[in-house]
Formats: structure tokens, C-alpha cells, sequence
């Protein structure tokens, strides 16, 4: 199970990479009579996979404290409908006790 787990992880992270660069290169390059890229292409892409990256990072903290944030709310809701379950279990038992 895990090993699955890391197999989808690192499957996730290739096409995320694959992804930034198709988009920064086809936004970029625009010329292809060099071999290599000039200097306004190559910070052209760099800044693109920058902003691309620094956006995912956080975009992936805002899903991450979300989560958290529900998993809390959800952990304090049980704890309530324990708490109300067992006041009404000794309510039920006080009451049968007295009525003996």
C-alpha cells in the first residue's frame, strides 16, 4: 500500500514538472532558428517556473491548513456528541437508580 502511495507521489510530481514546462516553454520560446535560448527566453521561463511553482507551494498550504482546520472542526464535533452521549447515558441511569 505505501509503496503505491509513493509510486502516485513521484508519478504526481513528473507530470507536474512535465506540465511547467510545456506551459513556460510554449508561453517563451517563440523562435526556433537558434539552438539555444536567448536571454529573454531563458528569463522568461525561469520567472514562469518560478510563479508556477511558488503558486503550487501555495495553493498546496492553503488545501493542507483547510484540511486541518476541517479535520479539528470535525475532531471537536465528536468529542461534543461523545460528551452529550454519556451525559444522557447517566441521566437514563440516574434516573432508573432513583426510581428503584
Amino acid at each position: 500500500m505505501e509503496e503505491h502511495m509513493e509510486e502516485m507521489r513521484v508519478s504526481q510530481t513528473i507530470a507536474f514538472f512535465n506540465r511547467t514546462v510545456e506551459l513556460c516553454f510554449s508561453d517563451c520560446v517563440h523562435s526556433f532558428r537558434s539552438k539555444k535560448m536567448d536571454d529573454t527566453e531563458l528569463s522568461c521561463v525561469n520567472n514562469c517556473a518560478e510563479k508556477f511553482l511558488r503558486y503550487t507551494m501555495r495553493s498546496s498550504t492553503r488545501d493542507h491548513d483547510r484540511a486541518q482546520e476541517n479535520e479539528m472542526r470535525e475532531s471537536e464535533s465528536m468529542k461534543r456528541a461523545a460528551l452529550e452521549s454519556s451525559e444522557h447515558t447517566l441521566k437514563n441511569f440516574s434516573a432508573a437508580y432513583v426510581e428503584r
